[in-house]
């Protein structure tokens, strides 16, 4: 395995704490299992759901590498569950002792991680017989709604670095901002680019990823032309008005989980509850280049009245 330089670093700080120690110093299980922590950490010990970050490096007896995340730069996230890390001798006991915080070496021979946890053949180039290496250290510990958190805060920023590379960002956000200009409008405006305004201040609390909000919505393209609105008494008012659509009531989605567009993904949780905000949303957050409807062709800078009715758990 090909490293980079930093890695090829830690790889030899981890192999002068191992070469430190004599194998006497290990703890063995009943299982055979060895190991020994290099560092304690302070909690919180995982339950059985939450997602554990972890980073591992493990090499071969001749000190090859084998796996390591500092390579794939980031660390392994797996769901915590208790019925599945018996005492084993392997990696599933392994887990079964961590806690936040903590770093341990464990000493499992080849044919036992391979065939037990990885489910496969020990790999030609690796002697059945020989003992495999595990540096194991416990990242983060994370309630599920916390790690889909995470995760999409870290999908956000990679979508936003795609946006800033996106002409038509810039081109959509000209537009909007001669607009408001044109009306006089000051507007606030979020990291990615999205306007938007407060036509009526709200009383409750803002809603974060994975809450179930409710919202009453008027949609728009920045021309004027309007092609959506789940307000029975606005869609009289605009000509859309649907009887099969009767009766009308609140839009509901999950935040943060991609069910609505990106814009909205944005720019809701600014809203809290009972309040009613303009958002004026560049195409790249939209639909894009796709032309959904006859009025939203691609390319269509979207506008939306929303008005946030209710906020509860998922």
């Amino acid at each position: 395995m090909k490293l980079s330089k930093y890695s090829v670093l830690a790889t030899a700080f981890l192999l002068s704490l191992l070469a430190c120690k004599s194998e006497d110093e290990y703890v063995v299980s009943e299982s055979g299992l060895k190991y020994r922590f290099v560092k304690n950490g302070e909690g919180p010990k995982p339950i059985d759901g939450d997602i554990v970050l972890f980073n591992i490096t493990y090499i071969s007896e001749n000190e090859e590498v084998i796996f390591s995340t500092q390579t794939e730069g980031k660390a392994i996230p797996i769901t915590f569950n208790s019925k599945n890390y018996t005492k084993n001798g392997s990696l599933e006991e392994v887990f079964g002792l961590i806690e936040k915080g903590d770093s341990l070496i464990c000493l499992i021979p080849a044919e036992k991680v391979f065939k037990q946890t990885f489910n496969r053949p020990v790999p030609d180039s690796i002697a059945t017989e020989s003992i495999i290496t595990f540096f194991i250290g416990v990242q983060e510990v994370l309630g599920n709604e916390d790690y889909k958190r995470l995760e999409f805060e870290k999908n956000l920023e990679l979508v936003r670095k795609d946006l800033r590379l996106n002409p038509q960002m810039a081109v959509d956000i000209e537009k909007i901002d001669q607009y408001l200009d044109l009306q006089n409008i000051s507007a606030k405006e979020t990291e990615s680019g999205v306007r938007y305004i407060f036509i009526k201040d709200g009383s409750g609390k803002n809603p974060e990823l994975g809450e179930k909000v409710k919202v009453i919505y008027t949609g728009k393209i920045l021309d004027g032309n309007y092609f959506d609105s789940n307000d029975s008494v606005k869609a009289r008012e605009i000509g859309i008005y649907q009887e099969a659509r009767a009766p009308y009531k609140p839009f509901e989605f999950i935040l943060g989980y991609g069910e609505v567009i990106m814009g909205w993904d944005e720019v809701v949780p600014y809203l809290n509850k009972g309040s009613k905000a303009r958002l004026y949303i560049p195409s790249p957050m939209a639909y894009g280049s796709r032309a959904v409807s006859d009025v939203i062709k691609e390319n269509s800078i979207l506008v939306f009245d929303v008005e946030v009715v209710d906020i509860s758990r998922k």
